[in-house]
């Protein structure tokens, strides 16, 4: 489905019953959805997922912030992540640090559910 940007609902990609694991240290895991939305304007799949933080005393994962990852179209290479904010801000500052510019009004957005 192609969307607008500004009509998107993220809640789309939360609702992802597939994911998978993404990065994975001793202190940290993100761990994604396999729904992603693709951007073709800007070359990118978009994923949501989650950051989560090793508690030592319990002795397992938890969740700690809601993460998006952009990646290269088409494959899994990472080139820009960001937590703590919405999907538009996080293009947003994509875009800035890419120094890129986006026209929301215009920007399309393709919602691919694996």
């Amino acid at each position: 489905m192609i969307y607008n940007i500004n009509d998107f609902i993220e809640k789309e990609l939360e609702e992802s019953t597939d994911s998978f694991l993404f990065e994975e240290s001793e202190q940290h895991q993100i761990l994604l959805g396999s729904n992603f939305i693709r951007v073709p304007e800007l070359e990118v799949d978009i994923y949501q997922g989650s950051y989560l933080i090793f508690n030592e005393e319990e002795g397992e994962f938890y969740d700690d912030f809601s993460i998006f990852v952009f990646m290269e179209t088409g494959t899994k290479k990472a080139v820009y992540d960001e937590g703590y904010t919405g999907l538009t801000g996080a293009i947003t500052n994509y875009c800035h640090a890419k120094s890129k510019k986006v026209n929301f009004d215009n920007l399309k957005v393709i919602y691919n559910i694996a």
